[in-house]
Parts: structure tokens; sequence; C-alpha cells
């Protein structure tokens, strides 16, 4: 991977907003593996799979930085009740999607918005519950298969804290426990974006280290 300062491609008023007012400079760590050939490969080498969880868990632990682990992969969700604002092409230039045969599970899905993110993220941008908890980092069962989950102010009245969704990621059948429903407008700095809104997300917790995975 290829580490650069985000001097280089964001703007002088996020910068100015995060290195004044926080005290922190704000670097990123770029993933140039796009050949497919090369990724598969990767992807099929122990050793290689073993270092990149290395890689993830030094950061994590790192007490001379700071990691803010995000990313907005789309969750299939099995018999969802949200509606057409939920969906990840909701109001930008993507194509909202149907219900379709998750080939995982063999279950009629359909996608909805999401933002996976380290313990650091959360606490970093004060993202908070306006009822439920917040996350309980202990609880986060990835080889088990279930994994608690904030979501957006827009799903009060969806669900309520303490259902579970049954859905997949990365092709992994996961349940989903929703624990919490977050403040109205809660937000992050995402991709450039300084305020990348959570309401209509569902918010699934990075584990804190990748070494059981």
């Amino acid at each position: 991977a290829t580490v650069a300062s985000f001097a280089t491609s964001v703007s002088s008023a996020i910068s100015s907003a995060f290195s004044e007012e926080t005290e922190v400079d704000l670097f990123g760590v770029v993933d140039t593996l796009t050949d497919p050939d090369a990724f598969y490969a990767f992807r099929q080498s122990t050793r290689s799979i073993q270092q990149l969880g290395a890689f993830y868990d030094g950061l994590n632990s790192s007490d001379d930085l700071t990691l803010l682990s995000a990313f907005d992969q789309q969750i299939p969700v099995q018999d969802f009740r949200g509606g057409d604002e939920f969906d990840p092409g909701y109001g930008n230039e993507l194509s909202l999607t149907d219900e379709y045969v998750d080939a995982t599970s063999g279950s009629v899905v359909e996608d909805v918005r999401a933002m996976q993110m380290n313990r650091q993220a959360l606490e970093f941008y004060d993202i908070e519950v306006a009822s439920g908890t917040s996350i309980d980092w202990g609880t986060v069962d990835y080889p088990g298969g279930k994994v608690p989950v904030l979501l957006g102010s827009a799903y009060e009245g969806v669900y309520q804290v303490g259902e579970r969704l049954s859905g997949s990621l990365y092709l992994r059948p996961m349940e989903f426990e929703v624990v919490g429903i977050l403040r109205q407008g809660s937000a992050m700095f995402y991709k450039g974006e300084m305020n990348t809104y959570l309401d209509s997300a569902m918010i699934v917790p990075y584990p804190e280290s990748l070494t059981e995975i």
C-alpha cells in the first residue's frame, strides 16, 4: 500500500478543520492492488493474508497513531422492511437495486446502505446513540457470524433495538443485532466529504483484531 498525505487530495478547508481545531494530521493508506490477477494471487496466499492481518493489528493497536478505518460496503439483508431511502443508490448517481437471490444463502435479499468502521473511527467522529447502547466490542464475533450493529436515525420506527437482521458480509452469512439507534444528523469525514451523513446507514463494527479471523 502507498501512504500519502491527504493534503494532495483534500481541500484546505478540511485540512484546517482537522489540523487546527483538533490538532491532528490526517494521512491516508491507499490500496493500489487493483489488478484482478494480482488481487486473486494475493487472496490465495496464506502468508500474504497473515501479513495483512498483522499490518491491520499493528496499526489498530499503535500508541503512536490512531487508525480511522472505514468503508461503505453495502449489506445484503433478508426480508428488509425499509424503503428506498436505505438503498445505496438513493440520492446519488447510482441505480436503485431490486431484490435478488443471494448466492451465499439462497435467500431473497435487498442491499442496504452501510458503513463499516473500527472503534477508533466511531469514537473520533463522536458517533453516539439516541437510544439503546453503543457497540460492545467484546461481542463482535465474526468467526461466529454474529455482529452488533447501530442503525441511523431514519431507522426509527422501522427496526427496534434488540431486533436481528439476517444477511451477509463479503459473502459470509451474518446475523446483525441492533443494539442502538444513532442521533439524528450523525456524520463523519469520508472520501473527501466533510459531512457524510449516517442517518440511513447501518454501522457495522470492524473486529479489534484480525488474528483469529
